[in-house]
């Protein structure tokens, strides 16, 4: 029989992380602005391409990109 573990983490909905994200890699000191920007469906609305006539199984394709890359 196949025994299944898992592990449960609670996340604070209040959490609200810093502005810059610091780390220092080989004694050298790097800050950079946290990203926060958002991805949805809009992002993908003005893909600039000189095709203008795409077939069905590309539209298919297209939306499956676009929700793989929302997602992730």
């Amino acid at each position: 029989m196949c025994e299944i573990t898992c592990c449960l983490i609670q996340v604070d909905e209040r959490y609200e992380p810093a502005s810059a994200e610091l780390r220092t890699v080989f004694g050298l000191q790097l800050e950079q602005q946290r990203n926060d920007a958002v991805i949805d469906n809009k992002l993908f609305t003005n893909i600039v391409t000189t095709r203008k006539h795409v077939s069905l199984h590309r539209c298919f394709q297209f939306h499956a990109f676009v929700r793989f890359y929302t997602v992730a």
